[in-house]
């Protein structure tokens, strides 16, 4: 077992776990910049549901405004590995979990598989292409309620004021 450790794939795996962030933060809070910023100008994004095939900004960018119809969205990801192949080409496998809040009132849960392949172009690790394969989903109708300290929390309480 090699005990050396190559700083410079360190950074590069910090910088891909930035843009992976900025991919889950930008489309969770709507954020055009944020999620754009997850991707190369020219990268693909086929994704499973709803499916698309998607390439560049803009198809990109529209894609994530219908997604933001939602209520309110949130995404978890994790497991992910990163394999290099040089110094500006990775790939990576994830598992993601995305929390949707219908109109309705209906929450929808949905796991996935995240097969990634990243390039470092100008010095900034990006997405290249991603590859999101829908694993399960299931909808839950009147979602339990919001339970702190043992006691059910009025919902419309919680709203700032």
């Amino acid at each position: 077992m090699n005990s050396t450790i190559d700083i410079s794939r360190v950074i590069a795996r910090q910088a891909i776990d930035l843009a992976l962030n900025d991919y889950t933060i930008g489309i969770d809070d709507r954020d055009a910049a944020r999620w754009l910023n997850a991707f190369h100008v020219d990268a693909v994004f086929d994704v499973d549901f709803p499916r698309a095939v998607l390439k560049g900004h803009e198809a990109i960018l529209a894609w994530a405004r219908e997604a933001w119809l939602f209520q309110t969205i949130s995404h978890l990801t994790g497991n992910h590995r990163i394999e290099f192949v040089d110094n500006t080409h990775a790939t990576g496998i994830g598992r993601g979990l995305g929390i949707f809040k219908l109109e309705d009132g209906t929450t929808v849960l949905a796991t996935a598989r995240l097969d990634d392949q990243y390039e470092s172009r100008s010095g900034a690790w990006k997405i290249a292409s991603r590859k999101v394969f829908l694993i399960s989903s299931f909808a839950l109708r009147d979602a339990t309620p919001l339970i702190l300290n043992g006691v059910e929390v009025n919902r419309d309480s919680t709203k700032g004021g």
